[in-house]
């Protein structure tokens, strides 16, 4: 779980206005969007199979010669794929008379074999030979790799992509494994890489030559967006910048900085450093984000929040083919989370999490890209000075530093004809423990329920589910756009869609909020209550031009619960300067 996903709900203290009995848009609301617009990477609904070409000629054989009877088979040179196996392979031949064609027949079945385990340079040939007792000599070249070499190269050195290979010289050549390294190294930013067989110096070998297409890896964007708070800041402006190939090749530090309008009313700050491990697919993560919020004077008080969280990172790459990536990770969060009111502490969240999870990545048959994040969460009581099983300074009434909590999702992207996709997410959590704020669900707002207000719904457990369709222009989505080698589908998507979301809670435990009215200490309870959110609305997505993005959604709500006005609607613009 990313670390902008665990600052979720930020110094959330749920503020009720007295007047209208309306939840306050917390500050922490907007670290959640802040997560989706600067972390979340926009999904491909194909996926990008890098280039793997064999460029070794066959070799012919002579198809004629008298019959002979073959009782058995002798393998020579395998060391992959055992006898008994490729024997089983060829027992549809064995006690017959064969031609030569037929012998051309069983080399070809014991290729078959070694391509189902992935050996598809493997070669089987019969030699000239004198048959004894019957016994048919059956030689095999399982295709070693020789050597590699490194071509197109410019941003990224050839030693680091040469060593993704490395482990596999000198042995039988096997494609998941190639293809591996290759999809591992295409997720370096601003790398993509392809690959070519030719026959190698050496008998029984190939040469791998990779073939690279690479740019600088320095990303800067600039954006802006109507999504946050009215109390903190309802217009932000932010930034990203993203430095590969800082320390080590592969590397990559990343500094997000975010500030409301005024300037004083939110700043965030986080910073992202990441280095792989090996060429097998670990990596590791440190960051450390820094938040503080100020509100508007709300019914005479003004609130703040401040976080500092620092979080380290593991993951592993398991598995990478054609339709299949998995991912497992763990994670450890420390978080310092402190709300004031008036001037005063009301909280202070001391959380110490550990997490766990596996991300899959999978294309099944109907050609639909399916995305599921799996983990688990297990807050630590007093450790490294965390907050108690119940500490009194907890922002939950209950609440405290010992938890365990669940996350889940499915998100599905599905190719339709005319250059159109269906996306259906869902997004799941439950908790076993009344939770700190921080660590609660929220629907409402541009990335869960649209047509509500941010965190219009919190609650221990929730869900929501969003079903959208992108459809390019009727009859102008091939036309390429004048000046521009853009077609209009890659321009302009316009978007429909159906969001519905539910949050729960343990019983009916309180929120509690402090703050001063007037010099008094005054306290609140505010009892939780189940959310049922239900939106429709529309929206438009442009690519371009001059590496701009826009997005507009306009959202219906269409439940009365939470509604806060007919329609909302959010905008975004962002600049890719590099």
């Amino acid at each position: 779980m990313s670390l902008i996903k665990h600052l979720a709900l930020l110094s959330l203290l749920s503020w009720t206005l007295e007047a209208s009995n309306k939840l306050v848009p917390p500050a922490g609301v907007v670290e959640r969007q802040i997560e989706q617009e600067y972390e979340a990477k926009e999904v491909d609904a194909q996926k990008e199979i890098p280039l793997l070409e064999v460029d070794i000629p066959e070799k012919q054989y002579e198809m004629s010669g008298e019959k002979v009877l073959i009782t058995g088979v002798k393998f020579n040179g395998n060391t992959v794929v055992s006898s008994r196996t490729l024997r089983r392979a060829l027992k549809q031949f064995v006690g017959k008379e064969s031609s030569m064609k037929d012998i051309h027949e069983m080399c070809k079945a014991v290729q078959a074999k070694y391509n189902e385990r992935g050996y598809f340079l493997a070669r089987a040939y019969a030699p000239p030979q004198e048959l004894t007792n019957g016994t048919l000599t059956i030689e095999i070249i399982e295709g070693k790799l020789g050597k590699v070499e490194v071509v197109g190269n410019k941003y990224y050195g050839e030693k680091f992509i040469a060593r993704h290979f490395e482990k596999y010289l000198g042995k039988p050549i096997d494609y998941d494994q190639i293809l591996k390294a290759l999809l591992l190294l295409n997720e370096n930013s601003d790398l993509h890489v392809g690959a070519v067989f030719k026959k190698g110096a050496d008998f029984g070998t190939a040469d791998l030559v990779v073939r690279v297409k690479d740019h600088r890896p320095i990303h800067l964007m600039i954006d802006h967006n109507n999504y946050g708070s009215d109390h903190t800041s309802h217009h932000r402006t932010g930034t990203r910048l993203d430095w590969g190939n800082l320390i080590t090749y592969g590397d990559t530090f990343t500094l997000v900085e975010v500030v409301g309008s005024p300037l004083s009313s939110l700043n965030f700050t986080n910073a992202i450093y990441h280095i792989p491990i090996n060429t097998s697919g670990s990596a590791f993560d440190v960051s450390y984000l820094f938040a503080n919020f100020k509100t508007d004077e709300v019914d005479h008080i003004k609130y703040s929040g401040r976080s500092h969280i620092a979080t380290a990172r593991f993951s592993q790459a398991l598995h990478r083919t054609r339709k299949l990536n998995t991912d497992v990770f763990t994670a450890f969060d420390y978080k310092q989370i402190q709300n004031f009111g008036g001037g005063f502490e009301s909280s202070f969240d001391r959380l110490r999490v550990l997490t766990g999870g596996v991300q899959i990545d999978y294309i099944d048959g109907w050609k639909g890209r399916n995305l599921l994040p799996i983990s688990g969460s297990w807050g630590i009581p007093k450790f490294l000075g965390g907050s108690s099983v119940h500490d009194r300074h907890s922002s939950r009434v209950h609440g405290g530093g010992r938890f365990v909590k669940l996350n889940g999702g499915w998100k599905r992207l599905q190719k339709l004809p005319l250059d159109c996709f269906l996306l259906l997410n869902t997004q799941m959590q439950y908790s076993f423990d009344e939770l700190p704020l921080p660590e609660q669900i929220y629907i409402g707002g541009p990335d869960t329920v649209r047509g509500y207000q941010l965190a219009a719904g919190i609650g221990d457990h929730g869900f929501y589910m969003n079903l959208e369709l992108r459809v390019p222009p009727p009859f102008l989505r091939q036309r390429k756009i004048p000046w521009t080698d853009t077609t209009w589908g890659e321009f302009v998507q316009f978007v429909g869609f159906v969001d519905h979301g539910q949050t729960f809670a343990h019983g009916q435990d309180i929120l509690r909020e402090w703050g001063f009215k007037e010099g008094h200490k005054r306290k609140k309870h505010v009892h939780f209550d189940r959310a049922v959110l239900t939106s429709a609305g529309a929206g438009v997505r442009l690519y371009g031009p001059w590496k701009i993005e826009w997005s507009l959604d306009v959202g219906y709500p269409l439940t009365d619960q939470h509604r806060s006005s007919e329609t909302i609607v959010y905008f975004r613009v962002a600049w890719k300067i590099l």
